[in-house]
C-alpha cells in the first residue's frame, strides 16, 4: 500500500479515503489545500493506484484492518479526522467503530449507506435487481453494506460533517439512488454542509439535528472535484 503525506504540522491528520474503484489521485486537488493548514495523507488501497494488485479484492473488514497496519506502520500521527467519499464512508465508520480513541472527527462526503441497496429495492425493485446483476448481494455483504433485516447502529459522540451533492444531474434521473438523494437533500448548485455532533444515543446521522449551513458552489455530481 502507498501513502502520500505533506510536512507535519500541529494538530490532527487528515486520513483521505476514495471511493469505489479510485486512487488517492481524486484527492489531488483536496489534499494540495489540506495540506496549507493540516497534517494530510492519502493512500492507494491495495489493487489500486501504485499500491500492489490482488487477485481477489479485500472486504470492507480487510480494507479497515490494512489501513489501520499502513498507518501505525508508517508512523501517521494520532489522532485522525477521516474523510471519506462514496464507499469510503462504509469503511471509515468501521474504522472509527474499532479504533475510536485514534478518531477525532469524520467528514462523510456523498458517502455510501450501508442500508442503501435495502432502500432502493423498496423504490424501485426493477432496479435493485440491476443492481444484483453487476454486484451480486454476497459482494454487497463483503464490502459492508446490510441485508433487508438489518439495520444500521452506528454510535459516534465526535464532531460529523456530512457533504451531500447537489440537484439531481439529469444522468441520474433513471436512478433510484440518485432520486432518494435528490429528496433528502438536493439544492441546486450548491453543496450542503451539515454539522452534526452525535450524541451517545446513536442515532442515524440522516436523522440527526442539523447546524450548518450552504457553502460555495461546486460542479454537481457525485464525484470528487
Amino acid at each position: 500500500m502507498r501513502k502520500y503525506a505533506a510536512a507535519e504540522k500541529a494538530g490532527p491528520t487528515v486520513i483521505l479515503e476514495a471511493g469505489t474503484g479510485d486512487s488517492s489521485e481524486v484527492w489531488s486537488a483536496v489534499q494540495t489545500e489540506v495540506e496549507k493548514f493540516a497534517n494530510v495523507c492519502s493512500y492507494d488501497r491495495l489493487g489500486l493506484g501504485r499500491s500492489d494488485q490482488l487477485a481477489v479484492a479485500h472486504t470492507a473488514d480487510e480494507i479497515v484492518a490494512d489501513l489501520h497496519g499502513l498507518l501505525h506502520a508508517a508512523s501517521i500521527r494520532e489522532p485522525y479526522v477521516l474523510v471519506a467519499h462514496s464507499i469510503g464512508g462504509i469503511y471509515t465508520r468501521k474504522y472509527a467503530d474499532l479504533y475510536p480513541a485514534e478518531v477525532a472527527g469524520v467528514v462523510l462526503v456523498d458517502s455510501a449507506h450501508e442500508e442503501q441497496f435495502t432502500r432502493v429495492a423498496q423504490i424501485s425493485p426493477e432496479w435493485a435487481k440491476r443492481i444484483s446483476s453487476q454486484f451480486p448481494a454476497d459482494e454487497q455483504r463483503s464490502q459492508g453494506f446490510l441485508p433487508g433485516n438489518e439495520r444500521l447502529a452506528w454510535h459516534f459522540d465526535k464532531p460529523l460533517v456530512v457533504i451531500e451533492h447537489g440537484s439531481m444531474p439529469p444522468s441520474a434521473a433513471c436512478d433510484p439512488m440518485g432520486k432518494q438523494s435528490h429528496r433528502q437533500g438536493g439544492h441546486g448548485a450548491q453543496i450542503r454542509v451539515r454539522l452534526y455532533w452525535m450524541w451517545r444515543n446513536g442515532c442515524e446521522y440522516s436523522q440527526s439535528l442539523e447546524f450548518g449551513s450552504y457553502v460555495g458552489k461546486l460542479v454537481i455530481g457525485h464525484g470528487v472535484k
